[in-house]
């Protein structure tokens, strides 16, 4: 999927999209406690900017922090946590390197696959009801 250059956001948008962000140490993983997409585990953050938009947690938070849109690169994770956005975990590549880095990291998902593991937790959470 080409990524979308990134609008500036609101401070409704921004407090709002913090809002769904696990902020812990500067060295630890940083959950997006928002939605997240079942093909590649990343956070997606929806807002209206004249019409809906939905982008992904890492590339706001990778263009916040740094000051620059990242764009056309991909936002890559050092922790090999996708659903991250620790900003200090983040760093610029392109689609080679995010396919050396998961194979190296044994974490290349197929989008079936994510779904499958996404349902038996579900499943498995639903059993755990009283």
């Amino acid at each position: 999927m080409k990524p979308k250059r990134l609008p500036e956001l609101s401070g409704k948008d921004l407090a709002r999209f913090w809002s769904k962000v696990d902020q812990k140490g500067v060295n630890e993983c940083w959950p997006w406690l928002g939605t997240v997409a079942l093909t590649d585990n990343r956070g997606n953050f929806s807002f209206r900017k004249g019409f809906k938009r939905t982008l992904k947690a890492p590339r706001i938070v990778y263009a916040l922090h740094f000051g620059v849109d990242p764009f056309p690169q991909q936002v890559l994770h050092n922790c090999n946590n996708a659903n991250c956005v620790n900003p200090h975990h983040l760093y610029l590549g392109d689609a080679k390197d995010n396919s050396v880095d998961s194979d190296e990291a044994g974490t290349k998902v197929c989008g079936k696959i994510l779904i499958l593991q996404y349902s038996q937790k579900q499943m498995s959470e639903k059993s755990k009801l009283p």
